[in-house]
């Protein structure tokens, strides 16, 4: 605005419109996932037969001319064969440590140990040191027994 004289000023005075919208928040969802079938099971040939003698009973023998509708019934009959021979994957969770729980904790207390005898002389570097390498250490042997696991 170049003519706001009112305002005693040197400056030009700008007038601007905003429209402001506020989002809705959106609500997390859970994701769905893919139910793993257990397909390990198909290395052995009594699985084999019993998905194939499963399929050939739960498939329809004619398909009409539609394409949607089939496809449907097909999907349908193959999963649930599939789960019903092999069944889902079950989860193996990380349980790691609770194997090696007696290796960690004597590494863990070797560690806290040289912390400790650190901290009562802060200023000595080859106690800092020590600790420093008794972490590293720690470190690479939980690593090797994750590994190994």
């Amino acid at each position: 605005m170049t003519s706001a004289d009112d305002c005693w000023a040197d400056h030009r005075l700008i007038r601007s419109i905003m429209s402001i919208c506020l989002m809705r928040k959106r609500r997390m969802q859970k994701r769905q996932s893919r139910t793993k079938l257990n397909i390990d099971l198909l290395g052995d040939t009594t699985f084999q037969q019993q998905l194939q003698d499963a399929l050939s009973a739960a498939l329809p023998k004619h398909y009409p001319r539609e394409t949607e509708k089939p496809w449907g019934t097909l999907s349908t009959a193959i999963m649930n064969s599939c789960k019903n021979i092999l069944g889902q994957k079950k989860r193996r969770h990380q349980d790691w440590y609770d194997e090696n729980d007696t290796e960690i904790q004597q590494l863990i207390d070797i560690k806290r140990q040289t912390f400790i005898t650190w901290q009562n002389n802060i200023h000595c570097k080859v106690k800092r040191a020590a600790h420093a390498k008794a972490k590293a250490a720690v470190q690479t042997q939980v690593r090797k027994l994750k590994n190994q696991w």
